[in-house]
């Protein structure tokens, strides 16, 4: 059986409808779900749709009762007189990438090709790589995915947020990596330092021509392509230096992301506690891969006491130097 969105939404909206204090009898619901006229010659499976909510996180389901949660009602007010629209599809989408079964859709999705910032796969095995099949016909519904040709492609609108979510689970050792996949993840993280230096600098470059630092700001030196272990990326001025002498050394991190995730390594640390505010941190959050753009720089000064000395941020120990101790 094809599960449509209609029918999810049509479930919503009747436990809404009979809610008494945010609950409904689940029997009462079920039976005014399958006595309700369809147009379709296939009659929707109750216990099928019902399941989906419950795992997309829209509804609460016990022995007798039913209760809609803040997102199903968040679901069913997004669409007019009952027809879903481009919210509902926004919404929904959300549902299947935060809810019960997300992680389930994320290790799908990691296995899609990348090519060009395009992530895809082949249509016709694109049904046995979802452990929970029925849900490929709303996927394709709302959009997030889309049949072309011989493929099925991941709608670009939700690439970052996917690979930032796969990237995640695959560090955290919940979802399966294999080599293929760990060698396109590098490939993507490259491409996003080399959109985070570039989009650094041209910060740096404009923010001393703004102060009326023009000299300055013609000096501003990318060497991380020259000195890949100097601890730091950019060579820049905190303002006017008659001697042209660097005084600002600026590490940059990146992320599609809009929250502070980076690796810092351990010759970059030694840098930032031997240069003290000398040493900063550009991080650049929300870098759009196709655009090469991104959100306005988080900028973070004298990082090592910032960092160790500051609650605000967890420091998690992922890698380990094993060597022989002949001593």
């Amino acid at each position: 059986m094809v599960i449509k969105i209609k029918e999810i939404l049509r479930l919503l909206r009747i436990i809404k409808l009979y809610s008494a204090d945010g609950k409904a009898s689940k029997n009462f619901v079920q039976r005014t779900f399958n006595d309700e006229p369809v147009k379709e010659a296939d009659l929707p499976n109750y216990v099928e749709i019902e399941k989906i909510c419950a795992d997309l996180g829209m509804i609460k389901v016990d022995s007798h009762l039913i209760q809609i949660t803040k997102l199903g009602s968040k679901v069913v007010e997004s669409t007019v007189n009952s027809e879903i629209n481009e919210k509902t599809k926004k919404i929904l989408s959300e549902c299947f990438l935060n809810g019960k079964i997300g992680k389930t859709i994320l290790e799908s999705l990691s296995k899609f090709n990348t090519k060009n910032g395009i992530r895809w796969y082949p249509k016709q095995e694109v049904f046995a790589l979802f452990d929970r099949p029925e849900i490929l016909p709303i996927l394709y519904e709302i959009g997030f995915l889309e049949k072309k040709n011989n493929i099925v492609v991941l709608n670009k609108i939700f690439t970052p947020t996917i690979i930032e979510k796969v990237q995640k689970l695959q560090s955290a050792g919940e979802i399966r990596i294999t080599q293929k996949q760990i060698d396109a993840n590098l490939q993507v993280k490259k491409i996003i330092g080399n959109i985070a230096e570039k989009l650094a600098l041209e910060y740096e470059k404009n923010r001393l021509k703004k102060d009326g630092f023009i000299k300055e700001s013609e000096n501003v030196t990318l060497i991380s392509q020259e000195y890949a272990n100097a601890g730091y990326d950019i060579c820049s001025f905190n303002g006017k230096s008659d001697k042209l002498e660097f005084d600002r050394f600026i590490e940059v991190k990146g992320s599609i992301g809009k929250d502070i995730d980076f690796f810092w390594s351990q010759n970059e640390i030694d840098g930032a506690r031997k240069l003290g505010d000398k040493y900063w941190i550009y991080f650049i959050p929300s870098i759009n891969i196709e655009k090469q753009n991104s959100d306005e720089p988080i900028l973070m000064c004298n990082p090592f006491r910032e960092i160790f000395e500051n609650t605000q941020y967890k420091k998690q120990i992922e890698v380990y130097h094993i060597i022989t101790n002949n001593g």
